[in-house]
């Protein structure tokens, strides 16, 4: 099975909770507890990537993950701002203090802090399960925020440039980043062994974002609202 494959059966976009965002369902007070939980993984994004660069032997690649660094942590070809900035900067205009979203741990799901985990723990292991990890969350990124500006727009009427900066730069970078690792991946995932190990990993990471996904609609979502789900055999009456 290839990476995009096992990506796609974890698509989130396919998640209850953003299908219900993106049709207008969820209430802001889920909207903003969301933007604190998920704040984790772009913050932490930087440091993934770090990992990867430090264990890793061959200059060339040392500089495509420094390139990609500078883009998330200083915003190079970006004005300069953080994509970390960029999402406080959607989290504040949905009513959340930045503050409050940058030292949240107390308020930290137990999924939120396992995914942010499995990532660092993949891109620390080796550069071909680092650069899976990556591959399977950021490149689900760009048709997610194209996604999000449409649901931002239509159903919460959030509109500004500085709510939904953050997406439309991840519209973009994201397709990159996402080209980047899969690029490294069937470069230097030579063998058997490897891609077993690249695809392995791209499951792990795909299958812990999901279920911090599953913790935030359990958590947030209130039930009157959940999507039924059919019992096994059987369609929805």
């Amino acid at each position: 099975m290839n990476l995009l494959s096992i990506v796609e059966q974890k698509s989130l976009l396919k998640h209850p909770f953003y299908k219900l965002w993106l049709e207008g369902k969820l209430p802001k007070e889920a909207l903003q507890k969301y933007a604190v939980q998920y704040y984790q993984l772009v913050a932490n994004l930087p440091r993934f990537i770090s990992r990867m660069h430090a264990n890793c032997g061959d200059s060339e690649i040392r500089h495509q993950l420094l390139k990609n660094i500078n883009e998330e942590e200083r915003g190079e070809g970006n004005g300069d701002i953080s994509h970390a900035e960029l999402w406080l900067d959607f989290a504040e205009e949905l009513g959340v203090d930045r503050n409050t979203a940058k030292n949240a741990n107390h308020e930290l799901l137990p999924e939120t802090i396992r995914a942010v985990k499995t990532i660092q723990f993949e891109c620390n292991h080796s550069l071909i399960e680092g650069a899976a990890a990556l591959y399977a969350y950021e490149s689900q990124v760009p048709q997610i925020s194209v996604e999000k500006i449409r649901g931002l727009k239509e159903n919460y009427n959030i509109t500004s440039p500085k709510a939904l900066r953050f997406f439309r730069v991840h519209a973009v970078v994201d397709k990159k980043h996402g080209k980047v690792w899969d690029t490294m991946i069937k470069t230097h995932a030579a063998t058997n062994e490897l891609q077993h190990k690249a695809d392995t990993s791209a499951h792990r990471t795909a299958q812990a974002l999901w279920t911090m996904f599953d913790a935030m609609y359990e958590k947030f979502v209130p039930q009157e609202i959940k999507i039924p789900v059919a019992p096994k055999g059987r369609g929805i009456d």
